[in-house]
């Protein structure tokens, strides 16, 4: 299920946890026309969403809280506005709304909104966990490249930049300001280790402590590579652009633990959609 929805809290009083799934059906059922012909807030009445549907059938899943923005989000949603800026894969033309790009490594790209809170409490969830695996953990000591590092107005991007110097001094900038976490795709890293391994370079051992895979899978082959390289601690997170982190590898044994402070996950067979309850299932 997915909507963009109105959360009425201030950012400074957002409580540590989403809403229970009960409020959040309430919510859809009376404000999302999608949902508001459902006679109850029963979950098992509720018919799982698809990407392919949500963008063939947008305006039902915009709730009523935004009813006079529904169309221009719809607009943006589907690009019908090529005077619109994207930066860093974000649109923010409507107050307290940021649109984010998703590049489709599921086969459908699409664009999908946020309010400002809501991005604030999924943020709130995925920091707990940092926090958890390293006490120091903070956004002055985060280096992104999947996006803009904290405080940057203007998109610096590595990901395919020939010059080694140049990237290298990424990383030797960030170990002058004192970075503890590397936030990428596994692939570019390696890329990277590769190009200084090429170039003679000498390991950086202790650069990063934390080094935060995502964007894709993380084989066990790139994180010995980056494990090595750096000698800090590789962790891996999933998630999409639509809910952000779902969960989180950080042992390496390929199991994920959900963030349930950011989501609630339920496994559906794919041509039931009965809910998948048993252990090996």
């Amino acid at each position: 299920m997915y909507f963009l929805v109105q959360m009425a809290d201030e950012i400074r009083d957002l409580p540590e946890s989403m809403p229970a799934p009960v409020e959040l059906i309430e919510y859809a059922v009376k404000m999302v026309p999608r949902y508001n012909r459902l006679e109850s807030g029963d979950i098992r009445e509720i018919p799982p969403s698809t990407k392919t549907d949500i963008l063939m059938n947008l305006p039902e899943y915009i709730s009523d809280d935004f009813r006079e923005v529904r169309q221009q989000l719809c607009n943006l949603i589907l690009d019908r506005n090529s005077e619109c800026k994207v930066s860093n894969s974000q649109l923010k033309p409507i107050p307290g709304i940021i649109l984010e790009q998703t590049t489709g490594t599921s086969g459908i790209p699409g664009r999908f909104p946020k309010t400002i809170s809501e991005r604030t409490r999924l943020a709130l969830g995925i920091w707990k966990h940092r926090r958890q695996i390293d006490s120091m953990a903070s956004t002055r000591s985060f280096l992104p490249f999947v996006h803009l590092p904290f405080g940057r107005m203007e998109d610096h991007r590595i990901e395919h930049d020939p010059d080694v110097a140049r990237i290298r001094s990424v990383y030797t900038d960030a170990q002058r300001s004192n970075i503890r976490w590397l936030h990428a795709q596994p692939r570019l890293v390696c890329r990277h280790i590769k190009l200084f391994n090429e170039s003679g370079l000498d390991r950086m051992p202790g650069l990063f402590q934390v080094c935060e895979t995502t964007g894709e899978w993380l084989s066990d082959l790139e994180r010995q590579s980056i494990s090595e390289y750096f000698d800090c601690k590789v962790i891996n997170q999933y998630g999409c652009i639509e809910t952000w982190a779902i969960g989180y590898d950080d042992f390496g044994t390929g199991d994920i633990d959900i963030l349930t402070d950011n989501v609630y996950i339920e496994l559906l067979h794919p041509n039931t959609l009965t809910p998948i309850s048993q252990p090996g299932e």
